[in-house]
């Protein structure tokens, strides 16, 4: 609310006040939420075989052939084809 004045009687602006800022709380609750388990997750110590990790990489050959085939586009569609059907199923007239 924006500079609005409530009258003395208008128990309706009041309400709407008190509505804002429980909303504020909730969301200020949250965010402390968020954060203390941000901080838990870097507090945890990094595995030691992923530390010893240098990285994974596919053989140059099997490289080819996935680019040939358009590995990445495809398992993008079928990735895309399930989240739509996990989506529309929660629709209660249609799933």
């Amino acid at each position: 609310m924006a500079a609005e004045k409530c009258d003395f009687g208008d128990v309706g602006c009041y309400l709407e006040w008190l509505q804002e800022e429980l909303k504020a709380l909730a969301l200020w609750l949250w965010i402390q939420v968020l954060d203390g388990l941000a901080a838990l997750l870097e507090w945890l110590p990094v595995p030691e075989f992923l530390t010893q990790v240098d990285g994974l990489t596919l053989p140059p050959g099997v490289l080819y052939w996935l680019g040939l085939f358009q590995v990445q586009y495809g398992l993008g569609l079928v990735v895309g084809a399930y989240v739509l059907r996990f989506i529309l199923r929660r629709i209660p007239l249609i799933g």
